[in-house]
């Protein structure tokens, strides 16, 4: 059995991103995902033989995501970057898109705006902020739906300060972008990186230590030895391998709340789409938190919509049924249909206390943590968090 310097369970971004700063620090590295294709929540989908694709997680990268673009740099894709043209972002108002700005009472926002200039997000939650600078009622019958369609669940109840962050631009990069073929591009490119040892398609199923070393156990019976485990993985699977050799941290990685989203992304012919060009729009229901378009990318044959549904709210045939209502399409106009579900975090006040809790048993068991249940759910907070366990890595080397 080859000994690795590290495993590292998950193959989403968090977890290749941290595999590439290890293995860029001569590292070896077995990085084991579930899934048999790399990327979690960058997953680019595509009709056979179509150079047209859809997201079904991340749709978006920003000139602001440093670590991304560096890595973009890494494997040689900055000529793949694909700028997003403009496109409106519409409020889905039973089956009519409307303006943003139609729903919002612009007295009411007038008079609540100018105290954003000295309000503090710190301690404060999405609603008790933003509603107070746009207005409770303005809050209630419009932005709630806005802000919870960023993480495709109610958002209400997020720390205030988690969502949105002010990061420095890289003015040479388009503002917003995604790439040629998809953002799933940069997960095959990091999986293909010869000092990274991929298994894909085996999910890990047991955890034990021999000595000092980490042995991890993946449904095909094979075992992975390495002298440091690293988990990207969400906190509940983590806390499910982790619940005998670090009982504490695992009972804590349990009490943070996650939410399940059922995206369905379908690509239709331009022909058969009346609806105006749009980048996405944003239901006021609990059982569709945002529709996502590829608009913003134009193609010559297809258009493509993401709906990014709460789980369980609604079957398959009902979820079809609402696309194809919303887009004012028969089943027969779709020729192609992805499906994929995604965890995402349910953060609330006292998030820092819980991960500075999470760290400090996380150090004490010896484990690395990296996901998007730390800072922030974008892609540049997954990776800001692998880099900083790739440093502590390296610290403690």
């Amino acid at each position: 059995m080859k000994m690795y310097d590290i495993a590292l369970v998950g193959g989403g971004i968090s977890g290749l991103s941290l595999a590439h700063y290890c293995a860029r620090a001569g590292r070896s590295v077995a990085l084991l995902e579930k899934e048999t294709q790399p990327g979690g929540a960058l997953c680019s989908n595509a009709p056979d033989g179509s150079d047209f694709f859809f997201e079904l997680g991340a749709h978006t990268c920003y000139n602001s995501y440093g670590c991304f673009i560096e890595l973009l740099e890494d494997y040689g894709l900055m000529g793949s970057i694909q700028p997003r043209v403009k496109a409106p972002f519409k409020i889905l108002d039973g089956n009519r898109f409307v303006s943003i700005v139609s729903q919002i009472n612009l007295l009411e926002l007038l008079v609540s705006a100018p105290k954003i200039f000295f309000l503090k997000r710190a301690g404060q939650t999405v609603r008790s902020y933003y509603g107070r600078i746009v207005g409770e009622g303005n809050f209630e019958r419009t932005f709630s739906a806005v802000f919870s369609a960023v993480p495709s669940q109610k958002a209400d109840a997020f720390p205030a300060d988690i969502l949105f962050k002010k990061r420095a631009r890289n003015k040479a990069v388009a503002k917003s972008f995604t790439l040629q073929s998809g953002l799933q591009a940069i997960a095959h490119a990091v999986a293909a990186n010869p000092a990274i040892h991929y298994v894909g398609g085996q999910p890990a199923q047991a955890l034990h230590r021999e000595g000092d070393a980490w042995i991890v156990e993946t449904a095909d019976g094979t075992t992975y030895a390495s002298g440091q485990l690293a988990l990207a993985t969400p906190p509940s699977i983590a806390a499910h391998l982790l619940a005998d050799l670090a009982p504490d941290l695992a009972q804590h990685l349990k009490t943070l709340s996650v939410a399940t989203v059922d995206s369905i992304g379908v690509a239709v012919k331009r022909e058969c789409v009346s609806l105006a060009p749009l980048g996405g729009a944003i239901p006021r229901d609990d059982a569709l938190f945002s529709i996502v378009s590829r608009d913003v990318v134009p193609h010559e044959q297809y258009r493509g919509f993401t709906f990014h549904f709460a789980a369980g709210a609604l079957s398959r045939d009902e979820r079809l049924a609402r696309i194809c209502t919303s887009l004012q399409i028969t089943p027969q106009d779709i020729v192609y249909t992805g499906e994929k579900t995604n965890v995402v975090p349910s953060p609330r006040l006292g998030h820092d206390e819980w991960m500075a809790t999470t760290d400090q048993l996380a150090e004490r068991a010896n484990v690395l943590l990296t996901g998007n249940y730390f800072s922030g759910l974008s892609i540049e907070d997954c990776l800001l968090r692998s880099l900083q366990q790739s440093e502590r890595l390296s610290q403690t080397a």
